[in-house]
């Protein structure tokens, strides 16, 4: 079963560890973000 959250983790959540936010991190964020929208 899918679970829809109400909104999408902060973009520090994709960043882990790291400091700032990798285009990686930023680009999947968007990505989440865009599909809950």
């Amino acid at each position: 079963m899918v679970t829809v959250a109400p909104m999408p983790p902060t973009p520090s959540a994709y960043a882990g560890s790291a400091p700032g936010l990798s285009p990686d991190a930023l680009l999947k964020h968007a990505t989440d973000y865009g599909a809950w929208c």
